[in-house]
């Protein structure tokens, strides 16, 4: 199971980044070191939080476990809340 949830992380977090190594010609780990401006932050932090919630939300639907249900419910929570006042902050 955890090799799996490891997987579907990696996965999510390639799809999330392949588009702007794209775009970049860079690696994911350079468009990270990239983050000039409060705007590339506010970005990068946003995807940052939308994988959070993804990934979490495949953990609730595959785990059986409740410990881990438990965690990934709680990182739901969590990084909902935290994109809602990211979309505060940037109003």
């Amino acid at each position: 199971m955890r090799t799996l949830m490891l997987t579907a992380a990696g996965v999510l977090a390639l799809a999330f980044a392949q588009p702007v190594v794209a775009q970049t010609k860079t690696t994911a780990t350079t468009v990270a070191m990239e983050v000039k401006t409060p705007e590339d932050f506010a970005k990068m932090a946003s995807q940052s939080n939308m994988l959070e919630v993804e990934t979490s939300k495949l953990a609730l639907e595959k785990s059986k476990k409740e410990d881990i249900r438990a965690f990934a419910q709680r990182m739901v929570d969590d990084h909902t809340n935290a994109g809602k006042e990211m979309e505060k902050a940037a109003a």
